[in-house]
């Protein structure tokens, strides 16, 4: 009798063992997933609609993807000036979204380029002198960010590339955050 309470003592340790050793790697390969998940930086790319027309006003938004506590941020467009017009440029406002305010950088026109940028401070109104601590927001936002409208004008159809230059993304504390830039090709048609 006490043989077979003993294999089964040993039994249930060594299931308990066994549980134990797969709850310890599945937690460590879930550890592993964030970790490489979080240090891939965000991408910021520039978002076309799916049918633009050769004649019309295009909007293209610039928008960073996967961000982590964003307070700041900086991009340069770049076109080429003898097939595309830049018509307008906008800086958008959801940095506001952590309840940091913002102070837009811009957006600059330069030869076959705009640069737009936008930083925020740690108050509610940046322009207050002397934000109280309750006010004060530490944090930058996290998530989906559109930063800026670029506004283009394109006569005839084609293929037209967009790239990014000199993409920076800050924290609140005005460390580089981890970038990934991406370039469209903006299809035009005539219809």
């Amino acid at each position: 009798m006490q043989g077979v309470q003993g294999r089964q003592r040993r039994m249930y340790v060594s299931v308990l063992a066994l549980i134990g050793a797969l709850v310890l790697a599945s937690s460590l390969v879930y550890e592993q997933r964030a970790t490489a998940s979080s240090t891939r930086g965000a991408t910021v790319a520039l978002i076309a609609p799916a049918h633009a027309r050769a004649g019309t006003l295009i909007s293209v938004d610039l928008v960073a993807h996967n961000v982590r506590n964003l307070a700041g941020y900086q991009a340069t467009v770049e076109f080429n000036r003898d097939q595309v017009r830049l018509v307008g440029a906008s800086i958008a406002d959801d940095l506001r979204g952590s309840g940091r305010d913002f102070l837009p950088l811009g957006p600059l026109q330069r030869e076959g380029a705009v640069v737009l940028g936008a930083a925020s401070c740690p108050a509610q109104v940046c322009s207050d002198p002397r934000p109280t601590h309750a006010r004060r927001v530490e944090r930058g936002i996290d998530g989906r960010v559109k930063l800026g409208t670029v506004r283009l004008y394109v006569g005839t159809p084609g293929a037209y590339p967009l790239t990014l230059a000199d993409v920076r993304l800050v924290d609140p504390q005005g460390q580089a955050l981890p970038v990934t830039a991406s370039a469209i090709v903006l299809n035009v048609s005539d219809t």
